[in-house]
């Protein structure tokens, strides 16, 4: 048994999902295949266009065994700390042999990078320019230059490379055995607004689904047959409740949000009082130093009711989502060897310790929330009450 892990978010499973799991496979005799995917919530601040129930049907159909969740409060958090939720679940797993990622360069130069950026994210050159204004990635990008020269500075700087890099960062850190890979993307870049030979963008599905456009060649045909059935998910539908909750909270609350620094907390409070909908929030908070995504992470951080402290905590179980009789062999093989509890049901996590138990009524909280954005209202409860899914093979 080799089993591999990939991160992902699946939102929705495509084309090219199914294409880095098949080279995976077949490229590194992968045997069996773990992947720790986002909630209902997603790292680019935004609610999943289908649950994370439906979506775990669509990657084990896939080729994925096991689906285990991201706990939310690492799913909509930076690159760094998403990075590191996931990988830090599969490295407590105790079994998992290889890590598969996208990217744009190859494995050696992004190792040789995470390490140089691990050895300068600290220093004092990189805070100098963040409290100058820059984001921490261009701080970042900016010392790599100076200190090593433009080609680690053309790594670090290429969206693609972004969450590949985290998660080798991640490893290091951890002291991990687990050996990264990576796979060039097939056809289409992370964020491309144009389809070709049958890929494209998540970005770009997502807005064809709810624009109305063809999309059913983009993706199998498992995830059209759960197409054709789910409730479909936008963030818009949660204007009103957010404009709600921002303007009825304190600034002390706004403060304790993860993500929250350097006089952000004004900005938002501010615009909360003017905006009239999501668009206008986002763009009255936003400045050079605030990207959209971070603003949108913050804001429903804050609706969520995810705190600093919240992310400072290890993710303390895995909270299996879906599987398959190889998904059973992973999970007979990690019980002998994982540091953390693993389960289905919330309900008996929760009893297990009081982390359990706050990240477990997080995740219920984001559900029921997150039951309010579709085109069909759900109903509360969701999360304790959903029977984890055994599929065939």
């Amino acid at each position: 048994m080799k089993i591999g892990g990939i991160i992902a978010e699946y939102n929705p499973f495509h084309n090219g999902h199914r294409y880095q799991i098949e080279r995976f496979k077949a490229d590194h005799n992968i045997t069996h295949l773990v992947v720790v995917m986002s909630g209902n919530f997603v790292q680019r601040g935004d609610v999943s266009i289908v649950d994370k129930f439906e979506r775990s049907k669509m990657a084990i159909c896939g080729g994925a065994d096991l689906i285990i969740e991201l706990p939310v409060a690492y799913a909509l958090s930076t690159a760094e700390r998403f990075a590191f939720g996931g990988i830090y679940l599969l490295e407590s797993l105790g079994c998992v042999d290889s890590l598969s990622f996208g990217s744009s360069s190859n494995i050696e130069d992004l190792t040789m990078v995470a390490k140089l950026s691990e050895e300068v994210r600290n220093s004092n050159e990189v805070l100098k320019l963040m409290e100058d204004g820059l984001t921490f990635p261009n701080a970042m990008n900016k010392v790599i230059q100076k200190l090593y020269g433009n080609k680690f500075a053309n790594v670090l700087n290429e969206p693609n490379n972004v969450l590949g890099l985290e998660y080798i960062r991640a490893l290091i850190r951890l002291n991990s055995n687990i050996q990264p890979t990576t796979l060039s993307r097939k056809n289409v870049e992370h964020n491309s607004n144009m389809p070709l030979d049958g890929f494209a963008s998540a970005s770009y599905i997502r807005e064809s689904i709810l624009q109305g456009r063809e999309f059913k060649n983009l993706i199998p045909t498992y995830s059209n047959d759960i197409f054709n059935h789910a409730v479909i998910h936008n963030m818009d539908s949660l204007n009103k409740i957010i404009l709600y909750k921002l303007r009825t909270t304190s600034i002390e609350e706004v403060q304790s949000t993860f993500d929250v620094a350097h006089g952000l907390e004004h900005r938002i409070l501010q615009a909360s009082k003017v905006s009239t909908n999501l668009n206008d929030l986002l763009f009255n908070i936003k400045s050079k130093r605030y990207t959209l995504a971070r603003i949108r992470r913050v804001i429903l951080n804050l609706l969520l009711g995810i705190t600093k402290d919240d992310i400072s905590t290890m993710p303390p179980y895995a909270r299996v989502l879906a599987m398959n009789t190889r998904g059973i062999e992973i999970l007979s093989k990690a019980k002998k060897t994982s540091n953390i509890p693993i389960g289905t049901s919330l309900a008996k996590l929760e009893k297990l310790s009081s982390e359990c138990k706050r990240f477990c009524t997080l995740e219920s909280t984001s559900t029921d929330i997150y039951g309010l954005s579709g085109n069909v209202v759900v109903p509360c409860g969701v999360d304790y009450t959903h029977k984890v899914e055994i599929l065939s093979n």
